[in-house]
């Protein structure tokens, strides 16, 4: 077991380890159950998004030697993750000089790899930029997904993953739907910036929200594509949701991020399976 040669918050919360580093792999791993699970008794997408993530950053200082950061990615969901420990392979498929593209497949506790994600890295600087002073966790706003909702098919006393990462969703739901996240000493990353995880986390339940208000079906995130376009250093981050195409069983969303000053932040684009919400009698 090592530690991560880029440690944040965020990963420290999801218990991320190295398991294994080669020249051209690293493995890490999670043995903390309790961190990933979404409202439904499954790994939150935003987890299996954010474990690629990290071992992506990873791999490029301990097996390149570079410190970058993730500008894009494409992400396809291939099963549920019902059990740990879960582990990321992060491999590097091409580099460009200033750029490497990466392979990342991530697997549950039976060794399927449930989860495969291509990213791409810039080279970067290793600066420490903390623009906003990050807020403290407050407990009391993130008791909103422990109400009753009837698409909500797990509860646990632990929080879910969503809230680790301070996503929360608007008051009411309306025609336009919009998810919130900010900077806290526990979802920045190792810069001081509102960790891109966290971003991708709140865009991912926007999406799944929109399926569920929209269409009054159940949301399954099956693919996505995420592009960052600036540090997020200032709060609140606003993730709003726009219906791009609506099919019987799968429909199309796009998901844009603001931060505070209303500056792009990432954009994103979801493909959501859409179930039929069972009767209950």
């Amino acid at each position: 077991m090592m530690k991560l040669a880029i440690t944040d918050p965020l990963a420290e919360a999801m218990g991320l380890y190295v398991q294994e580093t080669a020249p051209e792999y690293l493995i890490v791993r999670t043995d903390n159950e309790t961190a990933f699970y979404n409202a439904y008794g499954f790994a939150h997408g935003g987890f299996l998004y954010t474990i690629g993530h990290v071992a992506a950053r990873n791999m490029g200082i301990m097996c390149l030697d570079r410190h970058m950061q993730v500008v894009q990615s494409d992400c396809l969901y291939l099963s549920k993750v019902l059990v740990g420990p879960i582990t990321a392979r992060a491999e590097v498929l091409s580099d460009y000089g200033h750029s490497v593209v990466c392979l990342v497949e991530v697997a549950d506790g039976h060794g399927e790899v449930c989860f495969r994600q291509t990213l791409t890295l810039q080279d970067t600087t290793p600066d420490h930029v903390m623009v906003a002073e990050p807020k403290q966790p407050d407990d009391e706003a993130r008791r909103w997904v422990k109400k009753a909702s009837a698409l909500c098919l797990h509860h646990q006393d632990e929080l879910y993953f969503d809230e680790i990462c301070h996503v929360f969703p608007p008051e009411h739901f309306g025609k336009d739907i919009t998810f919130k996240t900010d900077l806290y000493s526990d979802n920045c990353s190792d810069a001081g910036y509102v960790h891109q995880g966290a971003i991708y986390t709140c865009c991912d339940n926007c999406a799944a929200a929109c399926v569920a208000s929209m269409q009054h079906k159940r949301p399954i995130t099956i693919a996505s594509t995420v592009h960052y376009l600036a540090p997020a250093a200032i709060g609140p981050i606003v993730a709003q949701g726009k219906l791009i195409r609506e099919g019987h069983l799968m429909s199309f969303y796009q998901i844009d991020a603001f931060d505070g000053y209303g500056r792009p932040v990432a954009t994103t684009q979801f493909v959501m399976r859409c179930q039929k919400v069972p009767q209950i009698s």
